[in-house]
């Protein structure tokens, strides 16, 4: 957050109104309008209806071979979260149904928290392990969970 003062003088505070503190994250799950608040005393800067980021997962997608297969320009972007999975919170799971054709494939499972906080699990649910390998003999629908 930018404050100026008269015509020159300019601070930044970042999170809990710190100078030249974090940077603040606002995490919007969908389009909505928000309305920000701003305490000249503490330098604390609030929103509505949504403030700060969450500390639980936000997202989960696959990483891998996989994905150019499934709508991203091509292999290995990490910037794009194709496949997504869908929280089922009836069964406490991140699950998504694929369509896959025939190959093998590799991939690791992408996990953000929050906003940018973006952590990858391999073979055995293990961060930063092997990459899961996955053999389809023929075209067919699979589900990840």
């Amino acid at each position: 957050m930018k404050e100026t003062v008269g015509c020159n003088n300019v601070f930044f505070f970042g999170e809990n109104g710190i100078e030249w503190g974090d940077e603040i994250q606002l995490y919007v799950p969908s389009d909505s309008e928000i309305t920000f608040s701003y305490d000249p005393q503490t330098h604390i800067m609030s929103s509505t209806p949504y403030s700060g980021a969450p500390q639980e997962v936000t997202k989960v997608s696959l990483l891998g071979s996989l994905q150019d297969e499934l709508g991203c320009d091509y292999d290995y972007n990490y910037d794009c979260d194709n496949p997504a999975l869908a929280f089922n919170s009836d069964l406490n799971v991140w699950e998504g149904n694929f369509i896959l054709p025939a190959g093998c494939y590799t991939y690791q499972v992408k996990e953000t928290v929050g906003c940018n906080s973006v952590f990858f699990y391999g073979e055995n649910g293990i961060q930063w392990g092997n990459e899961i390998q996955l053999y389809m003999p023929s075209e067919s629908e699979i589900t990840f969970s």
